[in-house]
């Protein structure tokens, strides 16, 4: 068996490597792209036909849709849209569905487009950023830009959001058969007296069963009510980490607990309403959570819970462990009380802290962004708000009255909230780091190999995540430090194991902890882990 594989690997530099080439769809999706979309409707009034349908129960119109030149005729438009949709409005949100009337209709494999209006966001990038940042490290939506002509006049320039549906899970997943819910609260709905109060999609454990929880999460799948009752019935009784790893996917819900607090994301989870994802339940029974609705990143949503709105200083001050002793918040209280999970969240708090914010990357890559969409943003005369406040908005406050409805330029938002977190004791100290990785293979014929790796700062645990099947969950092994592995000598920093090699890729990833942190090799691994390849010849 001859093996190439990489022989250095640095803690934040690794050299990171795509395992498949992207599909038509990935490429829909890519960050730069800005898509050409005309709208064709036979109506007089297009804008009163889609307010009456939305009104009567969001059904669609028929359409004639090109996008990028290619036209579908017989597709389904309607508005779409909560807080941001507004009747007779001079811009709302939209969904198209292509394959309306003919259900084999699709453009490159996409059966559905969703085009957000961008309220709420004189910047124009909140959603594409967040959701791209988003998806570089757990499985998020991917987002970036439309051009929107309806009936042959411009619309508007629209943010291109993928949507979480069947085809979604299917990629990530390999399939879509489990359990799918979305955290969408009714907020109107009258509860029954035997219903927890004002807990919203918050995860709390109710007895009373059926009613309670429909009022709370949108059932996108049937049979999804046992597996969600199970999955807060767990977070409230579990005592060990591998009850609560039974039915829960821990990584992806520190992920996504790390990025909302960094970015402080109060419209997701971690707010007023404990709302905005979505959860999937995978093959092995683990519930995964998927981020969704960006548009309000960086402190526009003032609410941690049922008290007065908080101002920019309080916003910029957000505790790090927000909800961590919260019976309110179950997802993460369940989570703070064990140490390896904290430790590893608070990895991947400084990976935001670091990697994207106190480096500036996320700054340059916003500016780019700006660059090229400047000018559809200077000829939507449609947009909430005009250009000289987008070119004002990475700075400068978008200000109401009371600060209430504010929004924070994002740049002068994030400097404060840089200097809070770099300064919180709860986050300062330092993980190990992985350097001098080697791959040894066993004799020709052998499946086995050697992995063996350097661990710096106190490292008292080395494990090596992989798998050889991108559909497949990672498998954990550890890597040992006791001279009786090929590691050398005992407690030498050298930690190495041997592995079955079960196919000719593999993916994989290193964790390693001290006393006191986690680190995560690379904080990147969702979508770009590291490689070896096999040659068996």
């Amino acid at each position: 068996m001859a093996l190439r594989y990489f022989l250095a690997l640095c803690v934040f530099t690794c050299a990171l490597f795509s395992l498949s080439a992207q599909s038509e769809v990935d490429d829909f999706f890519k960050k730069d792209q800005i898509h050409n979309i005309r709208i064709q409707i036979d109506a007089h009034d297009w804008n009163d036909a889609l307010d009456s349908l939305k009104f009567y129960g969001d059904e669609y119109t028929r359409a004639s849709v090109s996008i990028n030149g290619k036209t579908i005729d017989g597709a389904g438009v309607r508005f779409r849209g909560n807080s941001s949709y507004q009747s007779m409005g001079k811009k709302n949100s939209l969904n198209i569905k292509l394959n309306f009337s003919d259900k084999e209709s699709n453009y490159n494999g996409l059966k559905k487009i969703k085009l957000s209006n961008i309220f709420n966001d004189p910047s124009f990038v909140r959603e594409t950023f967040g959701y791209n940042l988003a998806a570089k490290y757990m499985i998020a939506p991917r987002a970036n830009y439309a051009r929107v002509y309806v009936n042959g006049q411009f619309y508007g320039l629209f943010a291109n959001l993928e949507s979480v549906d069947k085809d979604f899970l299917k990629r990530h997943f390999g399939e879509s058969k489990g359990a799918f819910i979305k955290a969408s609260p009714d907020l109107e709905a009258h509860r029954p007296a035997n219903c927890l109060k004002d807990i919203f999609s918050n995860l709390e454990y109710e007895e009373k069963g059926d009613r309670c929880y429909e009022l709370n999460y949108e059932f996108k799948s049937d049979s999804a009510l046992a597996p969600l009752m199970e999955l807060t019935r767990v977070l409230k009784t579990a005592t060990t980490p591998e009850e609560i790893e039974a039915v829960l996917d821990v990584d992806q819900t520190l992920w996504m607990h790390a990025y909302n607090n960094v970015l402080v994301n109060l419209s997701s989870y971690s707010g007023r309403y404990a709302h905005n994802y979505y959860l999937y339940q995978k093959k092995n029974g683990q519930f995964v959570p998927i981020i969704w609705d960006l548009n309000m990143l960086f402190g526009s949503f003032k609410a941690v819970d049922g008290g007065p709105s908080l101002h920019k200083p309080q916003l910029q001050r957000i505790d790090p462990f927000l909800h961590s002793n919260n019976s309110e918040r179950p997802l993460i209280k369940a989570l703070m009380k064990h140490k390896e999970f904290r430790q590893r969240y608070i990895h991947y708090v400084r990976t935001f802290l670091y990697d994207e914010f106190k480096s500036g990357n996320y700054l340059s890559e916003i500016k780019e962004t700006q660059r090229k969409i400047s000018n559809d943003v200077m000829r939507d005369k449609n947009a909430f708000y005009n250009y000289s406040k987008f070119k004002q908005s990475l700075q400068t406050k978008y200000k109401d009255a009371e600060d209430i409805n504010s929004i924070y330029g994002i740049e002068d938002f994030m400097e404060g909230r840089v200097e809070f977190l770099k300064k919180e004791r709860g986050i300062l100290k330092l993980a190990p780091e992985i350097e001098n990785l080697t791959t040894i293979p066993e004799e020709r014929f052998s499946k086995m190999f050697l992995v063996k790796v350097k661990a710096s700062r106190k490292a008292r645990k080395v494990s090596l995540a992989y798998r050889f099947d991108d559909s497949e969950p990672y498998k954990i092994a550890t890597l040992y430090d006791n001279g009786r592995h090929d590691d050398g000598g005992k407690k030498d920093g050298i930690f190495a194991a041997k592995i079955k090699q079960e196919g000719l890729t593999m993916q994989y990833y290193f964790i390693a902890e001290n006393d006191g942190a986690t680190s995560v090799i690379p904080s990147a691994y969702h979508s770009d882990p590291l490689t070896i390849e096999f040659d068996n010849e």
